[in-house]
């Protein structure tokens, strides 16, 4: 029987730190692995790509120089199947921490944000996220985090969908709408938040 979204476990998803490299997962069901990353963006990015790399040889045989990722404007892809299936591929950094989110047979998005103030983050939170969204984040107890949380649910569901980061519309919300959502951390430095479809 072919798992799916409504079958995953979201409070036991595999989360892993490398570099341990989980088990090749059942379609539809994602999988996260964090890496230690320095907070200069080069290194950080190509220290990501070597644990996607290593993860990708373990779950399909090949050598690690077999296996090309193809850089896009959404970050790495591997157009390789793995039993039939193909790979989703995620990345996202914050707090000298990179996040892998990988889903065979599906989609998935993840964004990890540090928690800090923005400067005109009403004014970006109105344009982005909407006046509904925007208001719960004015009220909210603590702002700075609501934001957070709020932009890194957006950012997750735009990747999840391989869409571009736009103003909020209503339709852009319906759609965005049909990806399941999970908050996979919360820390004092950051929030991170992941999406499948």
């Amino acid at each position: 029987m072919k798992m799916t979204l409504a079958d995953v476990d979201w409070e036991n998803i595999a989360v892993c730190r490398w570099p341990e490299v989980p088990a090749l997962p059942e379609c539809a069901c994602p999988v996260i692995v964090r890496v230690g990353v320095s907070e200069a963006r080069q290194a950080a990015r190509a220290k990501l790509r070597a644990a996607l790399g290593g993860v990708l040889a373990a779950w399909s045989g090949l050598p690690a120089e077999r296996l090309s990722l193809i850089e896009t404007a959404r970050g790495p892809v591997w157009e390789g199947l793995l039993h039939g299936h193909s790979l989703d591929i995620s990345v996202s950094y914050g707090g000298g921490e990179g996040w892998i989110g990988l889903m065979r047979g599906g989609q998935i998005g993840i964004d990890v944000m540090t928690i800090e103030p923005i400067a005109e983050a009403n004014a970006v939170a109105r344009c982005y996220l909407g006046d509904e969204v925007a208001s719960r984040i004015r009220e909210a107890e603590d702002p700075v985090v609501a934001f957070a949380r709020a932009w890194t649910e957006r950012e997750a569901r735009i990747k999840c969908l391989h869409r571009s980061l736009a103003e909020w519309t209503a339709d852009g919300a319906l759609e965005e709408a049909r990806c399941v959502v999970w908050q996979a951390y919360v820390s004092q430095r950051c929030v991170g938040m992941i999406a499948c479809a």
